[in-house]
């Protein structure tokens, strides 16, 4: 074995290893065949022979020298030109190379003319791509001769730089894994030339889109174009370091090892050079590039939640976002739109998912993901295009095939390899999991694995099936296939093609079929991994838990035992991966770009669009086909090739059509190996040497592994004989031996035995062909080709031809002028497309398409080719408005080449529209013009000039540059909130200025004066005030510190200090006369004697100068008064000392004190003291040193003001004299001033604000008065009016909508009375839900999911188009806790057209649909298609005439009423005919939610009781809330309309909301401006509020919605209050008017801010002792909230005390922040695309879309008498013969004109929209040919149609009973059994149907209490029936109708004593013939009184309410 292995090192062959020992045969080990390869690896020959056709490459990581072009040139030369005879002398063979490979495929190909195949195995990492581009360029080396034959070499050449840059990344493994697959095809003339080729890929990685794991980089393309990227481009692009991308940076790893090919510059020429090679442009260059950084900026967008649960999430990086639009073509806000909201088709209704911020993220993921598809596909399609053959070609002689796939790999601590080494892979790994990408390629390796197997082990496939055929056998070799796990992943063998996958493949198909068609849960991939448990658990392959352990991670995985291992996978978003669709409102997006290369790649045939079922323009479904864009070129067959299993029943898949990635590749996976099953196979078993990519490593234990899962040894075995060549025996013989002699066995004995070969191993012979090993037939050609190229040579020097040396010279010219594919790119090369249909053959035989309508033709099911969508559309002449028109040239493939740079006049061009329009008949007018004037109104225009005064500075550019508002009613929006904000700031100010400043701007030093009482309250040592001769000081920092300079005197003592504390010590300060009256003074030693002093501190007492204690203190200066004390005590001056008139004339007044003061110039001078003095010292005319007639004017008007007087006797005097007096007196007589605070300047602002306090206290005072309802709570009798329960919806959830609608059905009110009536607001799924909301009101209400009615057309509140809506009705009963409700569904679908929320038009819309219908059938006037059903519904279904409902109960989706709220609610507005709108009061269901939801209980309270009790006083509550309000519909006098008056609908449907005013008003603020409406309109009604009645409603538990919702209320509250404000006829007068009190309540809800600033202010002055304490203030908030705590307390609602604390907790919440957000985000709204809004006032128009304009006669109307007539025509018009129990429906008319298949068609062409949907259109066959399955909720089978007519048309009554109760879906009682001639069987709603039986004529028997059916037998005969409405057979119509019933009551009984039993059966006979919905037990008993007139009953009253009871209640 040694010496074998020997040998085998040497000649690199395998087969040496195996050995013959006698009769036995010794095949190779792994460890043999491990020695070989590692002993020529590390000999640097990593390259092995098995055999002639099985090549072995060991990785060598390194370039080698013996790829070079020397080694290439030499290959070529000895292993393909040499033709010598091999001889002793001969060189030494060579080694095998991948070039003689090459050598060996190309010489086979060419010799035997058949097409040949080559395969590369291995894992991840093993250098199979490498491999495979040594071999094609060997190949090329060998076929091209001529220029044109180099030149496309080259271009072949470059295609591998291309994929490598687009199509390869860096893994953990592989520094150039691919991370796609691809199919080569090499296409050869007859002269085994190169001609052409083509490239199919398939199964891109699109993972690598997304976060990356550590350490692996995305495609190359970026790195290499941002380091690549010239000057220009960076600029231009805004190009920025690679680590600046998010999805770059994900990994951490920017670039690629080290080596050769590691420099990401130098690629990017290559790349750029490679491309120029394969004809792309500069321009497509540059689009290209451009598109990669727009791919990389969207995966840096971020998202940010949206601010509430009706609205989606945001862009938080807005700039980004306007430069990935700006590179993409289109707008900002539309990108912003699709990222944020996810279309869906389901059901085939498009819907609008909003999407929160992670979904949003992901969204944003698909879609750079799908983009890059689509750039790779147009990458690689544009190449083709310049290589691949033109259709008008010929099928290549032969082909070359090259299969190349990424390897098999498993994410572990192992490496991305085979087989982990380390036994059980961990719990979590640090590569992450495998998911469906490893998935889908490790089934690709499967398949190539068992193809390849099956080709090499099996006798009866392929080549070796011939062999075997022909009588040979072939070495048996057992070997390990992988048959089972193919059998388990698909069902079947690689090569059968397969549409429908089996085995696991099947259960993933179904899984995401029901994914896509919206039927699969959140739990779908958890679904998934139970399905595939539960259908393969026990399979060999399958592993149901792949890991040990019970993490979370471990149940959401499988396990596969693949060839080369077992690999678990992750479920993790299997289903949605698989499912792989691409929203199509991207599709619709990117095919509207201004860019046209962007418009053209979503033009391309890489997108799978699936169209809307009734208009084949709108894209509702869009997949980036995983497929080949090109079909596969056949493969020629030759003789010899087997027929491939399968191929007989091939089929192909739909190339419009989304299928799943795993089914696309398994089809591909399919057509290629049934494809290369009839060629030649050849394969290179690529081997990974170690997993670090070290160069000269060699892992034993890796290699080993490998080995064995490509099972080397035993293909080693079967290849040790093996043959590739095959001829006739005569056929050999003629060829090879054609001189020699005797039979053809013998020449063929001869001929081996000349040759050396040996029997059965270099040839044998079968039955009918000689087979022969490659060296064998190599020999013997060669001598064929050397006698070939010898004859050639002779005819050369015969000059009979050119020399042709080998096959490098042509003898013939060559193919003539170069090829350019100018007129061969019509269409995909080499007959692409034609066996898909994507290419027919054109009617009139011209050819093929041109390449540009592969792009807009498509075969549909049935084989009818759909034109390109923008010629005209259904034959109609009607131009549809869709995408533009690009025409782009042929060149460039599918997409159509380049030329889309170039100006084409015919981009968005779409044909002129005709003036009028015609559809059926039907004439429709054009839509007005599109240019729409709007006047302004006075009021506007000025406040218009107010806006731009304030915002003028501002310039438009920069708020569209900056601020992104590229529209002008958008910035204008802005400027008005600008000019709003600063205004309410303004206004704000103003109030804080009043309160706080306007007082010391009118008083300055209010605050700095001080009265002898307020100086006394400043005692505290750090408070310490006196008041020294009038002026106040503070001498806290004074008084503490010892400042006596008398020993032993201590002037600070504690004593002292708390004596003289708030004292005036003006006495104890003297002035010394000499000192204060200079001149009239001048004997030191006099004083002033005091009357009214006394001495309490002798020690504070400061004389000085003579009359000093202490000679030695300074006291002693006579100076010391004023060179001492002064300066000392100025230092702590606080302000004057004041004197409040009452105090001066008391005192003065006083017996006791007799103060002889005065006031002169408001000072205060006080001379008691001094008169005093002159008494005490009587003898002494000193002491009379002032003017006596000015002491005589103080001592004669005491306690007066003294001035003018004073002022006579000063003017009297001489000048000296006067200013010695004035001195003496301010020195020292002067006490302060009089008190200025008290004055009228000082005062006014303290009284406004007092009268302004006085007022809101009173208001509040009212408002406690008016909620202080201490009368017991009324429980009124039940009502008998009917009501319409309205429920508006739009993205609320399962829960929130089913409490709403069962609180709904178990109010205590009569169930045949009410009718839940529920608008769904769009096909919407909202945030957090699983369903759309339509289907999850119709789920709670037990509709059948397959019910789908037909979609009608109404008027929407919209502008433009949005007025063209449509609208689906369904009806029914509703069963819950014993209640049986009707109820009435209207969802909003929209148009087809419509993507964003279709159908959404906002619930001011759902009202205004209810209200208009209710209008229409007040005044019985034309209705809307939908309203006709509506009506029809309500009167023929259900049974109730909807001209009986009184009121309007209005409830929010997300508010639950309690059982007595509605006739609590009813009774009060029937006991007031004034009552035109009544409201309850809302309280919160989560009140301890979070603090969020606590601080808004007591502010709930506020709104919705205190506020509305007060306003009900006046009969004018301001807002009736939307969620839980009752409106009248008509008066109770004369029917008068109100809530369904035009004025009311005409004012409150107002389309045109393009102001912030509008806004604000109708998109947030419907509720309250509905209120208004109706106190305008109706001003002499009332509205009121019943406190009794209570609804719960769930409030928002985040600061984030609570703002948002908070922000919508203030604002609309602001605008509607502005609104209410202008009526001038609400209630009341002056002070005590409505409009008074909504003032106050606009002008608090604007100064709310100010509020807090003041409140802020007053408590920070109070702590700092600025200002006395508030005491007025304090009362008045102490007031507001005690009166409340007493009003809580009185009526024991002790809760909201604590409520209360809390609400007052938060008061800077909602008084502060709320408001000042709210007022600056008032202008935060969608404003929709659809109106341009140029300039204002008087200019101001409104350019409207062409496509968006509308027009009322779009909209057909009808009478519903009318329409009820021609009904009754049509079934009177029925011939007698059509009269059958069950008649087919009739047969359509003929048309004058082909019909449109479509009947679903644009909005915006009302002539062709409407045609087929419109039911008033009697010639429409569509709607006679379709039922109307518009209502609902049977369980029972369908009913076929059956015949309406009996003898003549008459009326029926219904018959309500029965077997199976449809309520909510219930099934009581089984299936509806089958009716005879049962009329409208499609009701869908029970109603109206007839119990099998016979039924007396105008009997009916109503069971309506419980909604079951049953019960009762009847006489006579059935089947009578109406006629039927337009849809004749199938419509449902009644016309019963509960509330016009007849009694056919029996005549009267003479039993004096009936027995329980006859009463019982009166009863049963009477009810089964009244309307139950006005029948009482009142009549009830009277009736059966009248039956029997001669018996006693009142004793048995009691029994026969109960016998009413029984009967109604049993089933």
């Amino acid at each position: 074995m040694a010496s074998n292995t020997t040998q085998a090192i040497a000649s690199g062959d395998l087969v040496d290893l195996v050995s013959s020992s006698g009769s036995a045969t010794i095949y190779p080990s792994d460890d043999a065949i491990l020695s070989v390869l590692q002993a020529r690896f590390r000999a640097d020959l990593p390259y092995t022979r098995i055999g002639a056709t099985n090549l072995v490459v060991v990785n060598p990581y390194k370039s080698l020298a013996n790829v070079n072009n020397a080694s290439a040139k030499e290959y070529e030369e000895r292993s393909y030109k040499d033709t010598s005879i091999p001889m002793v002398d001969s060189p030494k063979p060579l080694q095998p190379h991948i070039y003689d490979l090459a050598a060996r495929v190309y010489l086979l190909m060419r010799r035997r003319n058949e097409s040949q195949a080559l395969l590369s195995r291995g894992i991840t990492g093993s250098g199979k791509t490498s491999s495979i581009q040594l071999f094609v360029n060997q190949i090329l080396r060998l076929s091209s001769h001529s220029s044109k034959e180099a030149k496309m070499a080259e271009q072949i050449k470059a295609l591998s730089t291309v994929l490598d840059s687009f199509g390869n990344t860096k893994t953990l493994m592989n520094p150039n894994a691919s991370r796609h697959s691809r199919y080569l095809e090499l296409h050869f003339n007859d002269r085994g030339r190169i001609s052409a080729a083509k490239i199919l890929t398939f199964g891109l990685d699109k993972t690598r889109l997304s976060r990356l794991t550590h350490e692996e980089r995305s495609f190359h393309v970026f790195y290499q174009f941002i380091a690549g990227c010239t000057t220009t481009e960076r600029d231009s692009l805004n190009i920025e370091d690679v680590s600046d991308y998010a999805l770059l940076a994900s990994s951490g790893c920017y670039r690629l090892p080290s080596g050769p090919f590691s420099d990401d510059s130098i690629a990017m020429g290559d790349l750029r050079a490679a491309m120029k090679t394969l004809g792309f442009k500069p321009k497509v260059m540059s689009a290209i590039f451009s598109l990669l950084i727009a791919i990389l900026l969207l995966g840096n967008l971020e998202f940010g939640e949206g601010d509430f649960h009706t609205v989606s999430a945001h862009v938080t990086n807005t700039q980004i976002l306007d430069q990935v639009s700006r590179l993409l073509g289109v707008s900002s806000e539309d990108l912003a739109q699709t990222l944020t909201n996810k279309t869906s088709y389901v059901r085939k209704e498009l819907y609008t998912v909003l999407l929160s911020a992670q979904q949003s993220a992901v969204q944003r993921d698909t879609f750079v993901r799908d983009l890059y598809a689509i750039l790779f596909a147009f990458v690689v399609e544009t190449a083709n295009h310049k290589i691949a053959p033109s259709s008008k070609v010929a099928p290549p002689h032969s082909q070359i095939a090259v299969l190349d796939m990424p390897g098999f790999q498993s994410r572990g601590p192992s490496g991305m390899g085979s087989v982990a080494l380390t036994g059980q892979t961990p719990l979590v790994s640090a590569y992450g999991q495998n998911g469906l990408q490893e998935f889908c390629i490790n089934f690709s390796d499967e398949l190539l694995q068992s193809f390849y197997l099956r080709h090499t082990f099996e006798d009866t496939v392929g080549y070796n099936g011939h062999i075997v055929g022909d009588g040979l056998s072939l070495p048996a070799i057992s070997t390990m296939d992988n048959t089972a796990c193919v059998e388990l992943l698909r069902g079947a063998l690689p090569e059968k093609v397969q549409r429908k996958p089996g085995g696991l493949l099947t259960v993933m198909n179904k899984a995401s079929s029901s994914f896509k068609s919206g039927k699969a849960g959140d739990h779908r991939n958890e679904d998934l991994l139970q399905d595939l448990v539960t259908k393969f658990g026990v399979h060999a392959s399958f592993v149901t838990s792949p890991n040990i352990g019970g993490a979370a991670s471990d149940r959401m995985q499988f396990g596969i035992n693949h060839y080369a291992g077992m690999v678990p996978y992750d479920m993790t978003d299997f289903v949605d991966k698989d499912t792989d669709l691409l929203d199509s409102a991207f599709v619709t997006l990117l095919r509207n770009s201004a860019d046209g290369f962007v418009a053209k790649l979503l033009s391309g045939p890489s997108l799978a669009a699936e169209k809307h079922v009734k208009d084949e323009n709108i894209v509702v479904q869009a997949q980036v086909s995983s497929r080949p864009l090109r079909s596969i070129t056949p493969m020629p067959t030759s003789s010899t090739s087997s027929p491939v299993e399968g191929e007989e029943d091939q089929v192909n898949l739909d190339q419009s059509r989304p299928y799943p990635t795993t089914t696309q590749i398994n089809y591909t996976l399919g057509e290629i190996f049934s494809n290369i099953s009839k060629a030649r196979l050849w394969t290179m078993s690529c081997i990974r040497p170690n997993d670090s990519g070290s160069a000269n490593s060699f892992d034993k234990r890796r290699v080993k592994s490998q080995i064995r899962s490509l099972l080397l040894p035993d293909i080693t075995s079967r290849k040790s004989v093996e043959f590739v060549a095959d001829y006739d025996l005569d056929e050999f013989c003629d060829r090879y031996v054609p001189r020699m002699q005797g039979s053809t066995q013998e020449r063929i004995t001869q001929c081996a035995r000349a040759n050396g070969w040996k029997e059965g191993l270099d040839y044998v012979v079968g039955h009918r062909m000689i087979w022969l090993a490659f060296p064998a037939w190599k020999m013997v050609e060669d001598t064929v080709r050397a006698a070939e190229k010898d004859a050639k040579k002779a005819l050369a020097d015969a000059g009979m031809g050119d020399l042709e040396e080998d096959e490098s010279v042509s003898v013939a010219p060559d193919d003539g002028t170069e090829y350019t594919h100018q007129e061969g790119a019509a269409t995909y090369a080499g007959g692409y497309g034609t066996p898909r249909g994507l290419a027919p053959q054109t009617p009139d035989g011209m050819g093929y398409e041109s390449a540009e309508n592969l792009v807009t033709r498509r075969a549909g099911p049935d084989g009818t080719m759909y034109r390109d969508p923008n010629n005209a559309y259904g034959g109609g002449g009607l131009q549809t408005p869709t995408r533009p028109n690009h025409q782009y040239s042929d060149e460039g493939g599918a997409w159509g080449g380049s030329e889309w740079d170039k100006k084409d006049e015919s981009m968005g061009g779409n044909a002129p529209a005709y003036s009028a329009k015609e559809a059926d008949g039907l004439v429709v007018k054009e839509a007005p013009n599109a240019v729409e004037e709007v006047p302004s109104t006075r009021i506007r225009r000025w406040w218009l000039w107010t806006v731009w005064a304030s915002t003028w500075m501002i310039p438009s550019f920069l708020l569209s540059s900056i601020g992104r508002m590229k529209r002008p009613d958008i910035r204008l929006a802005w400027r008005e909130k600008v000019t709003i904000f600063w205004l309410i700031f303004l206004l704000n100010a103003i109030v804080v200025f009043y309160i706080v400043e306007l007082g010391f701007l009118l008083c300055p030093n209010f605050d700095k004066a001080w009265t002898v009482d307020e100086v006394a309250q400043h005692t505290a040592s750090n408070d310490f005030f006196v008041a020294i001769q009038g002026r106040v000081y503070d001498v806290s920092n004074y008084v503490g510190a010892d400042h006596s300079d008398i020993q032993g005197l201590d002037s600070s003592s504690s004593d002292a200090l708390e004596q003289l504390a708030g004292q005036d010590m003006t006495d104890y300060f003297p002035v010394p006369l000499t000192v204060g009256c200079p001149s009239l003074v001048q004997d030191r030693n006099m004083k002033i004697t005091y009357k009214n002093f006394t001495n309490f501190e002798p020690t504070a007492h400061h004389d000085s100068g003579a009359q000093a204690q202490s000679s030695v203190s300074k006291l002693a200066n006579d100076n010391w008064y004023t060179q001492n004390f002064q300066p000392t005590i100025n230092e702590y001056y606080k302000g004057p000392l004041v004197w409040d008139w009452n105090n001066i004339q008391g005192q003065a007044q006083d017996d006791n004190i007799q103060r002889k003061w005065g006031v002169y110039n408001d000072k205060v001078y006080d001379l008691t003291d001094y008169l005093n003095s002159i008494t005490v010292n009587a003898n002494d005319d000193a002491y009379k040193f002032l003017d006596q007639d000015v002491v005589d004017v103080f001592s004669q008007r005491a306690g007066q003001d003294v001035t003018d007087r004073l002022n006579q006797i000063l003017d009297r005097m001489d000048n000296d004299a006067r200013v010695l007096n004035m001195n003496c007196l301010n020195n020292v007589f002067y006490l302060g001033q009089t008190d200025f605070r008290k004055t009228a300047r000082c005062q006014a602002s303290n009284i406004s604000m007092i009268v302004l306090s006085a007022i809101l206290m009173s208001s509040m005072v009212m408002k406690f008065l008016a909620a202080l309802q201490l009368s017991p709570r009324r429980t009124p009798e039940l009502q008998d009016k009917f009501v319409l329960c309205q429920v508006p919806c739009y993205t609320e959830g399962e829960e929130s909508l089913r409490r709403t609608v069962d609180s709904l059905a178990a109010l205590n009110y009569d169930d045949k009375r009410k009718l839940i009536f529920l608008i769904c607001d769009g096909n919407i799924t909202g945030s957090g839900n699983d369903r759309t909301t339509p289907r999850i009101v119709l789920d709670i209400l037990g509709v059948d999911p397959n019910l789908d009615p037909e979609p009608l057309l109404f008027k929407s509140v919209g502008e433009g188009s949005k007025a063209l809506n449509y609208g689906k009705i369904y009806s029914g009963l509703y069963e819950f806790e014993g209640h049986v409700v009707p109820y009435m569904v209207v969802v909003k679908v929209g148009k087809p057209t419509e993507r964003s929320k279709p159908g959404n038009r906002g619930k001011r819309d759902s009202q205004i649909l209810l209200l208009h219908y209710l209008n229409r059938v007040h005044f019985d006037a034309p209705m809307s298609p939908l309203e006709l059903e509506m009506y029809h519904q309500m009167r023929n279904v259900i049974g109730i005439d909807p001209a009986f409902y009184e009121y309007i109960f209005t409830i929010d989706a997300d508010t639950s009423v309690t059982p007595d709220a509605l006739n609590l609610l009813v009774a009060s507005a029937a006991d007031d005919s004034k009552v035109i709108g009544i409201c309850g009061e809302t309280k919160l269901e989560n009140e301890e939610g979070s603090w969020w939801t606590m601080i808004q209980v007591y502010e709930y309270y506020i709104s919705h009781h205190l506020s509305k009790a007060f306003e009900s006083l006046f009969g004018s509550v301001t807002c009736l809330p939307g969620c839980f309000t009752l409106f009248r519909i008509r008066t109770a006098d004369k029917g008068r309309p109100i809530i369904i008056s035009n004025r009311i609908i005409d004012e409150y449907s107002e389309p045109n909301v393009d102001t912030l005013h509008k806004k604000n008003l109708f998109s947030l603020g419907e509720d309250r401006f509905l209120t208004t409406l109706l106190m305008k309109h109706f001003p002499t009604f009332k509205t009121k509020f019943n406190p009794d009645a209570i609804a719960r409603t769930v409030a928002p538990d985040s600061w984030r919605v609570l703002f948002s919702q908070r922000r919508r209320w203030i604002n609309s509250t602001v605008h509607n209050l502005c609104e209410l404000v202008m009526l001038p006829e609400l209630f009341g007068f002056c002070c005590f008017s409505m409009r008074f009190f909504v003032f106050i309540d606009l002008l608090s809800t604007l100064i709310l801010p100010a509020t807090v600033v003041y409140l802020f202010y007053l408590i920070i002055r109070v702590a700092t002792h600025a200002t006395a304490f508030p005491l007025i203030a304090i009362i008045m908030i102490a007031a507001v909230y005690g009166l409340q705590a007493l009003i809580f307390i009185l009526k024991r609602e002790f809760m909201l005390v604590g409520w209360m604390v809390v609400y007052i907790a938060s008061y800077p919440v909602y008084s502060f922040f709320l408001p000042i957000y709210s007022f600056w985000c008032m202008d935060e709204f969608g404003w929709g695309n659809t109106r341009l809004v140029i300039g204002e006032g008087k200019d101001k128009k409104v350019i409207i879309n062409e496509d968006d304009k509308f027009d009322e006669s779009m909209i057909p109307l009808k009478k519903f008498s009318e329409y009820e007539a021609e009904a009754w025509d049509t079934g009177s018009n029925k011939h007698s013969d059509d009269v059958s129990a069950y008649s087919k429906p009739r047969s359509r008319a003929q048309h004058s004109r082909p019909e449109s298949p479509h009947t679903y068609q644009q909005g915006s062409q009302a002539g062709d929209y409407y045609r087929d949907t419109n039911p008033l259109n009697k010639s429409n066959p569509a709607l006679r040919s379709q039922g109307s399955f518009s209502n609902l909720s049977h369980r029972g089978p369908f009913q076929p149609p059956m015949s309406q007519y009996g003898s003549a048309p008459q009326l029926f009554m219904p018959n309500f009973g029965g077997n199976g109760s449809i309520a909510g879906g219930s099934d009581y009682g089984g299936q509806m059994p089958m009716m005879p001639a049962m009329p409208y069987q499609n009701t869908g709603s029970m109603y109206g149907m007839m119990t099998p039986g016979s039924m007396g004529p105008m009997m009916p028997n109503y069971n309506m209490m419980t909604g079951s059916f049953g019960g009762g037998s009847q006489s006579g005969h059935s089947g009578f029936a109406p006629p039927t409405m337009p849809a004749a057979q199938n419509r449902p119509t009644s016309t019963f109708s509960m509330a016009t019933t007849m009694n056919p009551f029996a005549g009267p009984s003479n039993s004096i004593d009936p027995t329980d039993e006859e009463l019982f059966t009166a009863l049963r006979n009477y009810l089964s013939t009244q309307d139950l919905m006005t029948v009482t037990k009142k009549t009830a008993r009277e009736a059966i009184m009248a039956k029997f007139p001669k018996a006693d009953l009142s004793s048995r009253k009691d029994f026969l309410n109960k016998s009413i009871d029984s009967i109604l209640a049993e089933t």
